[in-house]
């Protein structure tokens, strides 16, 4: 509700809360992830990301997110390497991260090359 209204801070509040009960389940990791990073604090996201299980951190949504925050982290050829593997996973991916304006960073550093 909170990720859906723009309320970042709201939602990175009620993630911690449930990290205190269910700290692996990744509804909460991607949320947390996505409010920090939505109020531009991709250091902590990227930490949040790092508690997601082995299996999690194969699945499309992972990368996807994790090639966002490594946008906001600058770090273009990682980021553009997690979009690969979210696409490998998913290749419905693909439309949705050509699209994305937080990669759009991305797909200029990958020009410039």
């Amino acid at each position: 509700i909170c990720d859906g209204k723009g309320r970042w801070e709201d939602s990175e509040r009620y993630c911690g809360l449930l990290a205190a009960h269910a700290p692996d389940d990744p509804f909460t990791i991607f949320h947390q992830a996505e409010a920090f990073h939505r109020q531009g604090r991709s250091r902590e996201a990227f930490a949040v990301l790092q508690y997601a299980s082995t299996e999690v951190k194969q699945g499309a949504e992972f990368f996807y997110l994790m090639a966002r925050v490594l946008c906001g982290l600058e770090q273009f050829t990682l980021g553009l390497s997690c979009i690969g593997k979210a696409v490998d996973a998913d290749p419905r991916v693909k439309a949705k991260a050509l699209n994305d304006p937080e990669l759009e960073r991305v797909w200029i550093h990958l020009q410039e090359r």
